[in-house]
């Protein structure tokens, strides 16, 4: 009997701390601590000043720019005859007259398949030794120019140009049909 009177006196102690301890209530408040935010130059100011402004200067136009300035004189253009079919032996185009160029496989990494010069009229034509594989592409590039009065910087920049890492810079690029 002592036991169940002891375990009664047990739980009726739990009952009475559970009851005291639910009915406490917390009254603390929780201060929210408030960060006046930095006050903004008038705008103004931003776009006079050269150091904040960005981009400098006015702008005519939204990006992307359209224009591009470079310190490269402009190279001249150069065109292949398109289409291009798989198994052709002979490729066509136009250039520079006098210019020498490369015919090169772009899709096995600047695997040369044939050289020649632009003639006089402005036009190039290669005869190739094996026909061209469909799904490669094709580009021409300056040839060897060690020979002539041509300068290497001359061709190094336009926008119809194309500039293709372990190969260089190509004149014009054609996909084999």
């Amino acid at each position: 009997m002592t036991t169940i009177f002891s375990l009664s006196k047990k739980l009726t102690f739990l009952l009475i701390l559970v009851l005291t301890l639910s009915s406490c209530k917390t009254h603390s408040q929780a201060t929210e601590e408030v960060i006046p935010e930095p006050a903004l130059p008038e705008q103004e100011t931003l776009i006079d000043s050269e150091e904040l402004a960005y981009p400098i200067g006015e702008i005519e136009e939204a990006y992307p720019m359209t224009e591009f300035e470079s310190d490269y004189k402009m190279g001249p253009d150069f065109n292949i005859n398109e289409p291009v079919k798989a198994g052709n032996t002979i490729v066509t185009g136009t250039g520079p007259a006098g210019v020498p160029i490369q015919l090169i496989n772009i899709s096995e990494i600047d695997v040369v398949l044939g050289e020649t010069n632009i003639n006089d009229v402005g036009t190039f034509m290669f005869e190739l030794d094996k026909p061209l594989v469909i799904n490669h592409s094709i580009g021409i590039k300056l040839g060897n120019i060690s020979n002539t009065s041509l300068k290497e910087e001359d061709f190094l920049y336009n926008d119809n140009y194309y500039e293709r890492p372990f190969i260089g810079v190509l004149f014009d690029i054609v996909y084999v049909q």
